[in-house]
């Protein structure tokens, strides 16, 4: 079976009681810290040993019905087979497989799927209802109160990947204050600047909400070409593709959070969107050409543009 990696961190007194766990995706921050939960999870229910290895092909020969309670760290799924897993049932051991997601990985998540023995938990960046229950959870653990525009700025503007998030969290125990505002929350909070591109999915908030994260991501010319060359990967998606079907098709899988936007954003353009799109897309990229300088204000001219002939 499955489970979201929020259920484990949540749950203070989550019951590890499975023989086999993978920790897949592609947040190694996040699965590193599923990892050490199970790890711990066991650790404080019996006494047992925990080992780090490659792979388990050397165990075939060395597996004891009594003995020692292990925990393997496995960082490998290779030679695992139903009869291999059956065969380490017996065994008074439990596995942890932490390995990121890859084509080769899709048949071993498969047979775990169908046993009640294995657990299954996907791991990837976080998205903003996950940061509100990491927050919540945070703040009401540790007895800390933020101010609307304090709470909205830690979602909105941190890191999406669990460690640094986590650590922006741990700085509000520094503070002391009964309620913590927004001008705190700038002082100490590192701004999330990386993966500009995602200003391209706030495409459909309020212009003004737009201009802030514009601001707060885009810094130097560079960061605007990159923004730019971003959005003009997605434009032509739209541009170049002629039904749902074929537009979802080429949809890059890793953005399959952000497929439900995308799609709506592609129902918005009709034949004659799409040439004022493209028109737009040559004015702009002409202007970063000609007139570097001006960058951070022709990247964000374009934002609202692009908006602009979408929603109108």
């Amino acid at each position: 079976m499955k489970i979201d990696p929020l259920n484990i961190l949540l749950n203070e007194n989550y019951k590890f009681d499975k023989n086999f766990y993978l920790v897949s995706g592609n947040e190694a921050t996040l699965m590193q810290k599923i990892v050490s939960k199970i790890s711990k999870g066991f650790k404080n229910s019996e006494i047992v040993k925990i080992e780090d290895v490659k792979n388990l092909d050397f165990m075939s020969a060395s597996l004891g019905l009594f003995g020692e309670r292990k925990i393997y760290l496995c960082t490998s799924n290779r030679n695992i087979t139903k009869d291999v897993l059956e065969k380490l049932k017996l065994s008074n051991i439990n596995i942890i497989f932490e390995i990121l997601n890859s084509q080769q990985l899709k048949k071993f998540k498969s047979l775990l799927l169908k046993r009640n023995d294995s657990l299954i938990i996907d791991c990837y960046e976080l998205d903003k209802q996950s940061k509100i229950k990491l927050l919540n959870n945070f703040l009401n653990h540790n007895n800390i109160s933020l101010d609307q525009e304090a709470y909205w700025l830690l979602v909105d503007n941190t890191d999406d990947r669990y460690i640094f998030f986590e650590n922006e969290l741990e700085k509000l125990k520094q503070i002391c204050e009964n309620k913590i505002n927004a001008d705190y929350i700038k002082k100490i909070i590192t701004i999330n600047t990386f993966k500009k591109e995602k200003l391209f999915f706030d495409l459909l908030k309020r212009n003004r909400d737009i201009v802030k994260l514009y601001r707060e991501k885009i810094i130097n010319t560079s960061d605007a070409n990159d923004l730019y060359y971003y959005c003009k990967f997605y434009c032509n998606l739209i541009i170049n593709c002629q039904n749902e079907r074929d537009y979802l098709d080429r949809i890059p899988k890793y953005l399959f959070r952000e497929k439900k936007l995308l799609l709506e954003l592609f129902k918005m353009f009709n034949s004659s969107k799409k040439k004022s799109l493209l028109n737009l897309m040559d004015k702009t990229e002409k202007q970063l050409r000609t007139e570097g300088s001006l960058s951070i204000i022709f990247g964000l001219r374009f934002l609202l543009g692009l908006k602009k002939i979408a929603i109108f």
